[in-house]
C-alpha cells in the first residue's frame, strides 16, 4: 500500500508504543547506496568511471561493449555490473576501485543521522546493508559510540543476534576491504544463494522472521539477497508492517509487482505539495531549480529524530564540551600532552564569553531537535546584535537555508511561516553587511519558497509583501521582487492577477544571459496566457516558445503544450487550433519518460474538454484514444494525489466519450468508479466527469453492464459522502429514461424527487397568477433542494423576481447567479435586462451574455420570446427591450 511520510510515521510511532516494554526493538534498517550519496558515487556514476577506463584502455573495445550493454540496458543490475567487469575483470582491481572510491570518502548527511539514531539506543540497533564503505561505522566513531559490531564477511555474521539492543552493522555484500566483497551480477547472485548457517541469507530471514524493516536508499534489484528475503518471507502474513521509504515515483515504479502488491509492505512515496485539489496552493512552480518532490534517506532520518524525540550526540549539541570531554578522556591528569589540557580550557572560555557563539550552540542544537519555535526566538534576538560581516554571512547562507532546506520534517505551517519572517528581519537588519550578492538571493529565493495552503492564504501574502518592501531597497534584488510578485499573484482575484504578471513581463531585463529572468518571463507569460484565456493567449504562448531555446530544457515544451490544450476549446481561427492539436498529439505520442507521465496526463486530461468534432478531425492521422490508452497503461495512480485523480478520469472519461467498442467504454467507466472513494473533499470537476460517465454506462445494454451493476454503482454514489451531490441527478436521470427495471431500492427517493417537481411546477403557477409571496417562499426553500436543475431553476426564478424588486427576501441578483452551476438562455437574458437597466453595458458579464444569446437553440430562442411576449407577465416596457436583444442577436 501507499502511504505519505506522516501516516508512515504514525504507524512507526505505534508500533514502537506497543513495543516499549520488549526485549528487542521492532524494527531493523535495510539500507543502500541512497545513504551514502554523494559522498559515494552512485551506481549511474560507477559506470560513468567503468566506461570512461574502458575508453581509456581500447576506445574499439569500449564502441563494442557499448553495442553489447545496449541490448540490456533496462535490466539494471547486469548493465552495471557488466560495466564494471569490462573495466575491472580481476577481484583484485575491483576491490582496489572501491578502495579508491570509499576510503578517501566523508561521512554523508544520511549515515551521520542514521548513527545518531542508533547511538540513541531508543528506536532501533541493527543495520543491513549492501554498500562496500564504512561511512555509518566511521559516523558512530565520530560520536563517540563505541559499543557496536561492524559484520564486514560472512564468518561475522555468527555473532549477529535479533534479541539484542546491541548496535549492529551487516554488509551483506562485505566491504571494500576484502578483494572477494560482491559487486557482480553473478557475485551477488551467488550471495544470494548461501543458505548456511553463517549466510546473509540465514541472518537476514531470522529478522524477518518477526522484525520489521525500514528500507532506506535501496533501489531493489531483484536477485540480490535481501529481495530473495523479502520475496520468500512476503509470501505469509508478517506480524509487523514493513517500511519501504522510495526516493520518488520513478522509485516506486521499477519495483517487481509482487512486492508491490504485499498487503504488508507500506511504500512511502513523497507527495506534491499540490495533492489536494480543494485545499492546495502551488506557489513553489515559479522555482526554476527542478527540483521534483523527493524523500531522501537524509530527511527520513530527521522525521525519525524529530517525531520520537530521539536525543543527540553530544558533538551535535555541544562541539566544546565533546572535545573537551574527549581530551580529558584519553590523556593522564597529571601530563599536559602537547598542550592540549590547555587548549581544553580554551574552549570552555571560548564557549563562555562569545555572545554569538552561545546564540549559534543553541540555534545548532534547535536545527537537531527540529524545533522551531526555539529556532524563531534566536534567529530574532541575533538580528537585535552587531555583527560583522563574516557572522552575517554564515547566518544567511548556512543556518537559514539549512534550516528551510529541512522544513519538510516540521508539520505545523505557522512554525515555518514565523521562522522565514524572523529569517527576513534577520536579512533586512543585516542588508549592509550582505555583500555576497548570490548568496543573499539564494537565501531569499529560499525564504519565499514555502509550502502553503489556501487557508493559509493571507499570512503568507504577508510573507510575499515583506520580501517586495525589502528588495525594493536593494538594487541587486530585482530578481526577489519580481519573483515574489508572481508568486503573490497566485493568490490574487482575476484582474489583480493579469495587472501583476504583466508589470513581471515588462519589468524583467534582458534575459538572454540570465537564466533566472529568462525563466520568470517564460514562466510569468504562460501564466499570463492561461489567466487572460482569449485570443490574445495566442501571442503570449508564441513569445514563452521563443525563450525555451535560452533555458536549454526540454520539458519546458511539455508545460507549453499543457497550456496550449488548456486554451484550444476557445481558439476558433482554424490554422492555430490544428497547429496546437498537432503539437499536442505530437508531444503525447512521444513522451520523454515515465518522471514526466503526470504531465502528460494532464495534457491529455485536457482533451476531454474539446469539442469532439474537432478530435474527429484527426482520428485518422492520429490514433488519439490509443495514444491516451498508453499513457494510462504507464501510469501508477497515486490515491492521495487529487490532482492526478482528476486528470485520469477525465483522460478515463474522454476514452468512454471517443470509443466506438463498447467493452472500452465499460472498461474504462468502471476505471473512474473505482478511483471516486478515494478524494478526501467533493470536488466539482470530478462530478462532473463521473456524472457524465456514469450516464454513459447506464444506456449500455444489459449484456455489457447488468441492471445489478447499474443500481450497486447508483448505491455506492448515493453512500459515498463526496459522490452523493450528484445522486439524485443520475437517479431521476435512469427513472425517466427507464434504464433500470427494478427502483425498488430507491423508492423514497424518487418519492423526493416527484415532490421537488411537483413544489417548484407549483412556485411557477403560483408567480403566473400574481401570488409572489408564496411563489417566493417555495422558491428560497428549492434553493437546497438535491436535485441540481430543481435548485438551478428556482435560483432562475428568484434571480428574476430579485431583478424586477419582487421579491421581499434581502437577496442579491449577482450572488444568486454565482451560485448557478449552468446558466440558460432565460439567465443570459436576465443578466442583460439586469446591466441595461443600471446603465451598465459595458459590463464584462453584459457582453459575455449578449455573445451568449446568439448561440442558443431555436428551442430556446422560441422559449424566451414566448415569455418576454407577454406583456401583462413581464410589461410593455421590459418585453420591447427584450425582444430587440432577441432580434439583434
Amino acid at each position: 500500500m501507499i502511504q505519505n511520510i506522516d501516516k508512515a510515521l504514525q504507524t512507526i510511532k505505534s508500533t514502537m508504543y506497543h513495543h516499549k516494554n520488549s526485549a528487542y526493538y521492532p524494527y531493523f534498517f535495510i539500507v543502500g547506496a541512497g545513504i551514502s550519496v554523494p559522498e559515494i558515487p552512485a551506481a549511474s556514476k560507477i559506470i560513468d568511471i567503468c566506461k570512461d577506463t574502458v575508453r581509456e584502455i581500447d576506445s574499439n573495445l569500449f564502441t563494442r561493449y557499448e553495442e553489447e550493454s545496449n541490448s540490456f540496458a533496462d535490466n539494471s543490475m547486469k548493465y552495471y555490473s557488466s560495466w564494471i567487469e569490462y573495466a575491472y575483470p580481476n577481484r583484485i582491481n575491483r576491490s582496489h576501485l572501491f578502495k579508491d572510491l570509499c576510503s578517501k570518502s566523508k561521512i554523508s548527511s544520511a549515515n551521520l543521522m542514521l548513527a545518531q539514531i542508533l547511538n540513541s539506543r531508543e528506536f532501533a540497533n541493527t543495520v543491513f546493508t549492501t554498500n562496500f564503505d564504512d561511512s555509518l561505522k566511521k559516523a558512530l566513531d565520530l560520536m563517540g559510540t563505541k559499543n557496536y559490531f561492524f559484520a564486514e564477511n560472512i564468518m561475522d555474521n555468527l555473532v549477529i543476534s535479533n534479541q539484542t539492543k546491541d548496535i549492529q552493522i551487516i554488509h551483506v555484500h562485505g566491504t571494500f576491504n576484502f578483494y572477494d566483497c560482491a559487486n557482480l551480477e553473478k557475485e551477488i547472485d551467488n550471495i544470494a544463494s548461501q543458505s548456511g548457517t553463517i549466510s546473509s541469507a540465514r541472518v537476514l530471514s531470522s529478522f524477518l522472521s518477526d522484525h520489521a524493516p525500514i528500507i532506506v536508499g535501496y533501489s531493489g534489484w531483484e536477485n540480490d539477497v535481501i529481495m530473495r528475503c523479502l520475496k520468500e518471507r512476503l509470501t505469509y502474513p508478517t506480524p509487523l508492517q514493513y517500511i519501504w521509504i522510495c526516493y520518488d515515483k520513478n522509485s516506486y515504479s521499477r519495483l517487481p509487482e509482487w512486492i508491490k502488491k504485499s498487503d504488508s509492505v507500506i511504500f512511502v512515496i513523497p507527495e506534491s505539495d499540490a495533492g489536494d485539489c480543494g485545499n492546495s496552493c502551488d506557489t513553489n512552480s515559479w522555482d526554476n531549480t527542478g527540483n521534483t518532490e523527493t524523500l531522501d534517506a537524509t530527511m527520513f532520518f530527521k522525521r525519525i529524530i524529530s517525531d520520537l524525540k530521539l536525543k543527540p550526540p553530544l558533538i551535535f549539541t555541544d562541539p566544546h564540551q565533546y572535545y573537551s570531554k574527549k581530551i580529558k578522556s584519553l590523556l593522564p591528569k597529571n601530563e599536559d600532552v602537547l598542550h592540549l589540557q590547555h587548549w581544553t580550557q580554551r574552549l570552555k572560555i571560548l564557549e563562555s564569553n562569545d555572545v554569538f557563539e552561545k546564540l549559534v550552540q543553541k540555534l545548532e542544537a534547535s536545527y537537531i531537535a527540529k524545533d522551531y519555535v526555539q529556532a524563531n526566538t534566536i534567529i530574532l534576538e541575533m538580528s537585535s546584535i552587531s555583527l560583522n560581516e563574516a557572522n552575517a554571512e554564515f547566518v544567511c547562507t548556512s543556518l537559514i537555508k539549512e534550516f528551510i532546506r529541512d522544513e519538510g520534517a516540521i508539520s505545523s505551517f505557522e512554525q515555518r511561516l514565523n521562522f522565514h519572517l524572523s529569517s527576513l528581519q534577520f536579512i533586512q537588519n543585516n542588508l549592509h553587511q550582505l555583500s555576497n550578492t548570490q548568496s543573499l538571493i539564494s537565501t531569499l529565493r529560499a525564504v519565499l519558497f514555502t509550502r502553503c495552503r489556501y487557508s493559509d492564504m493571507e499570512k503568507i501574502v504577508g510573507l510575499f509583501d515583506k520580501t517586495i518592501e525589502l528588495a525594493k531597497s536593494d538594487s541587486r534584488l530585482l530578481l526577489i521582487e519580481l519573483t515574489a510578485l508572481a508568486m503573490k499573484s497566485d493568490l490574487m482575484d482575476q484582474e489583480s492577477r493579469k495587472t501583476i504578471l504583466k508589470e513581471v513581463i515588462s519589468r524583467c531585463p534582458d534575459i538572454s544571459n540570465n537564466q533566472n529572468f529568462a525563466y520568470l518571463k517564460y514562466k510569468a507569460l504562460c501564466e499570463l496566457s492561461s489567466t487572460i484565456c482569449s485570443i490574445e493567449s495566442v501571442s503570449l504562448i508564441e513569445n514563452a516558445e521563443q525563450i525555451i531555446p535560452l533555458l536549454n530544457d526540454n520539458t519546458l515544451n511539455i508545460s507549453i503544450c499543457l497550456n496550449k490544450a488548456k486554451l484550444l476549446p476557445i481558439i476558433k481561427e482554424p490554422k492555430i487550433r490544428d497547429k496546437w492539436f498537432r503539437d499536442v498529439l505530437n508531444v503525447l505520442s512521444d513522451p520523454l519518460g515515465s518522471i514526466e507521465l503526470e504531465k502528460y496526463i494532464e495534457i491529455a486530461s485536457n482533451l476531454s474538454f474539446i469539442e469532439h468534432e474537432h478530435i474527429n478531425q484527426f482520428s485518422k492521422e492520429y490514433s488519439i484514444e490509443k495514444i491516451i490508452t498508453n499513457l494510462l497503461q504507464q501510469l501508477e495512480v497515486d490515491q492521495s494525489n487529487c490532482h492526478l485523480l482528476l486528470h485520469y478520469a477525465n483522460c478515463c472519461e474522454l476514452i468512454c466519450s471517443i470509443s466506438s467498442d463498447p467493452q472500452i467504454i465499460v472498461e474504462y467507466s468502471q476505471k473512474i468508479f473505482d478511483v471516486a472513494s478515494f478524494f478526501p473533499h467533493e470536488c466539482k470537476n470530478f462530478l462532473a466527469t463521473l456524472k457524465h460517465t456514469a450516464m454513459m454506462y447506464f444506456l449500455l445494454p444489459e449484456t455489457l453492464a447488468e441492471e445489478r451493476s447499474k443500481i450497486s454503482i447508483l448505491q455506492t454514489i448515493k453512500e459515498t459522502q463526496n459522490t452523493n451531490a450528484i445522486f439524485y441527478d443520475l437517479l431521476e436521470y435512469v427513472y425517466s429514461q427507464m434504464l433500470i427495471c427494478d427502483t425498488s431500492a430507491f423508492l423514497t427517493d424518487i418519492a423526493y424527487i416527484q415532490e421537488q417537481n411537483d413544489n417548484l411546477s407549483n412556485g411557477y403557477d403560483l408567480y403566473c397568477n400574481g401570488n409572489h409571496a408564496e411563489a417566493e417562499r417555495i422558491f428560497v426553500e428549492a434553493l437546497s433542494c438535491k436535485v441540481t436543475h430543481i435548485a438551478n431553476s428556482a435560483r432562475t426564478n428568484l434571480a428574476y423576481m430579485v431583478r424586477r424588486n419582487e421579491a421581499k427576501s434581502n437577496l442579491c441578483f449577482e450572488e444568486i447567479m454565482q451560485q448557478k452551476t449552468n446558466l440558460t438562455g432565460f439567465d443570459f437574458m436576465n443578466i442583460l435586462l439586469f446591466y441595461k437597466f443600471k446603465d451598465e453595458t459595458k459590463n464584462e458579464k453584459y457582453q459575455k451574455a449578449k455573445n451568449s444569446l446568439a448561440k442558443l437553440s431555436e428551442d430556446e430562442r422560441d422559449s424566451i420570446i414566448s415569455w418576454w411576449s407577454n406583456i401583462n407577465l413581464v410589461g410593455e416596457y421590459e418585453s420591447k427591450i427584450a425582444l430587440s436583444f432577441i432580434k439583434s442577436a
